[in-house]
């Protein structure tokens, strides 16, 4: 067998035994996070005007992707129920969505 077979072989060993290890569960009774939220903006929509939104809110942006994704931080005075009401509501966004925590078990 050649070695980068082996190497392989090896490789694809260590994944399965770390992999099993580990698991990932989502809890499907588990609450939304208590202030985030996830907001897929149009793709014509600049970034300044989505950070303009955004401010506008009192949210911060915690995270972005390149595909217009955002993952938001809702001020403290509102709920995530009220902050994807708001953000549906709006011309400029495609979808917004609750974020589930995903928990990592071993």
């Amino acid at each position: 067998m050649k070695i980068q077979n082996k190497l392989f072989l090896i490789l694809i060993l260590v994944v399965i035994i770390l992999v099993n290890g580990c698991s990932y569960t989502k809890d499907s009774t588990s609450q939304p996070l208590d202030d985030q939220i996830s907001v897929k903006f149009k793709s014509e929509i600049s970034r300044n005007e989505i950070n303009s939104i955004i401010e506008a809110y009192g949210a911060q942006i915690i995270k972005e992707s390149t595909s217009n994704y955002y993952r938001i931080k809702i001020p403290p005075e509102k709920t995530v129920e009220q902050a994807k009401k708001y953000f549906e509501s709006l011309p400029q966004v495609e979808v917004a969505s609750f974020i589930k925590e995903t928990h990592l078990i071993k």
